[in-house]
């Protein structure tokens, strides 16, 4: 279906991929009908600054607001989420019962946070452990997850009053938030049941100098531990979270960030194709949306974090979590979804990150493999400015920065043209 054919485009999804997606539509010359479902009430935002600045620095909502130049032309649906899809009759269901048709569909829905389940243990000689599940009737009232705007500020208000927090979960959100509440004078715990911190992310090489800095600004960590239960008042509050090797940790209120799986559930009926690992939408490397049978379907795309697609610069499947993703995909999709001049190009965008950790910006481009070789070719740990390229067999893969942003934008270019470690570092 081309360009002139499409009358009606649903988007689902009202954060930044959703916006960025139906903002690219408009500047790519789609002038039909184009609604947004957006399942938070809130005007669109950007969720970077949740775990840094909103906690650490009291900005306000106004601050973390998405513009987006061409709002009056859109439909939001907003406080309401899909429900299913019917590519049959070119449907979405939504929650209020309503049904949206369309020509063509934008799969932007984001992933939601994992949900910490562990027991309870009353305080009092009479103590008896039982099942605690998120969302029940009554769940700790001290004990958060950082997906909203909301969120955030529930945990600023409540380091307001407090002392000591424990943070269960050590990948960015959690360290950001970490970072966050030591830099307003909290006695902040870290818990992980990794050995060592942010391995996974960026490599063994640098746990240690990150764990360092951690220490230095007084945060606590405890690596290769887990949770095992909660300790709670007859009112509701976590006083203690007792770990699996029955030590405690002491908590005026607790926060976790786990990870986050893809919002699909509304796709578990339709002929989508949802990734085996955690249901996440299958794309090819066009961000075109696959149906069951592997097929690529020419009007449902999808970008952002609920996407898998292949990559073809590292020859690899991928889901990407960042704000840089979610923006250049979402643009990749509405290229595909109007079948441009350029849509049945790759989506080859070098991947990139970054954060605000312990007075530090982190900035990350590209990929780090179990097997990949590192040098730091610029500065060096001590004087917390480097450059640290990751390569394997000769090819630059990826760049690890702290105080490098230019070289970091360089080293990104590198990357995307597959440039040698002798190229990169300019022998």
């Amino acid at each position: 279906m081309k360009l002139a054919a499409l009358e009606s485009v649903v988007v689902v999804g009202g954060s930044l991929a959703g916006v960025r997606a139906g903002e690219s539509l408009r500047n790519y010359g789609y002038k039909g009908n184009l609604s947004i479902i957006s399942g938070e009430s809130a005007l669109p935002y950007e969720r970077p600054p949740l775990s840094k600045q909103v906690i650490s620095s009291n900005w306000d909502f106004s601050r973390v607001t998405i513009t987006n130049k061409y709002e009056d032309s859109m439909n939001f649906y907003r406080g309401i989420f899909a429900r299913a899809l019917d590519l049959n009759s070119r449907t979405v269901l939504l929650t209020n019962d309503r049904e949206l048709h369309f020509d063509a569909l934008v799969i932007a829905c984001g992933a939601s946070p994992r949900i910490l389940n562990l027991p309870i243990e009353t305080a009092g000689p009479q103590a008896i452990p039982t099942d605690m599940v998120m969302g029940q009737d009554a769940p700790p009232t001290n004990l958060f997850a950082l997906r909203t705007f909301d969120d955030a500020i529930r945990i600023r208000e409540s380091a307001i009053n407090s002392s000591r927090v424990v943070i269960i979960g050590a990948g960015f959100i959690g360290l950001e938030i970490s970072s966050s509440l030591a830099s307003l004078g909290l006695d902040v715990t870290v818990i992980d049941p990794a050995a060592t911190l942010l391995s996974r992310a960026i490599g063994e090489s640098f746990s240690s100098y990150f764990e360092t800095l951690a220490s230095q600004k007084g945060v606590c960590l405890k690596l290769g531990r887990t949770p095992k239960s909660f300790k709670v008042t007859n009112s509701g509050k976590i006083t203690q979270v007792l770990l699996d090797n029955d030590e405690s940790c002491d908590a005026d209120f607790v926060v976790y960030g786990i990870g986050v799986k893809p919002a699909t559930e509304w796709l578990e009926s339709s002929n989508i194709s949802l990734h085996e690992r955690d249901r996440g939408v299958v794309c090819d490397a066009t961000c075109a949306v696959l149906d069951k049978n592997g097929r690529p379907l020419d009007t449902v795309v999808g970008c952002g974090d609920v996407a898998w697609f292949h990559h073809e610069l590292f020859d690899e499947n991928m889901r990407i979590e960042h704000f840089e993703n979610a923006v250049s995909m979402a643009q990749a999709a509405a290229k595909r979804l109007l079948g441009l001049s350029d849509a049945r190009i790759p989506y080859l965008d070098v991947p990139f990150f970054w954060s605000d950790l312990f007075g530090l910006k982190l900035q990350f481009v590209g990929r780090q493999y179990s097997d990949s070789k590192v040098d730091i070719v610029e500065g060096d740990l001590a004087s917390n400015k480097f450059l640290a390229l990751f390569h394997h067999q000769g090819v630059v893969t990826g760049a690890l920065g702290v105080g490098r942003p230019a070289r970091i934008v360089a080293m990104r270019n590198m990357i995307a043209q597959r440039a040698s470690l002798d190229d990169a570092m300019g022998r």
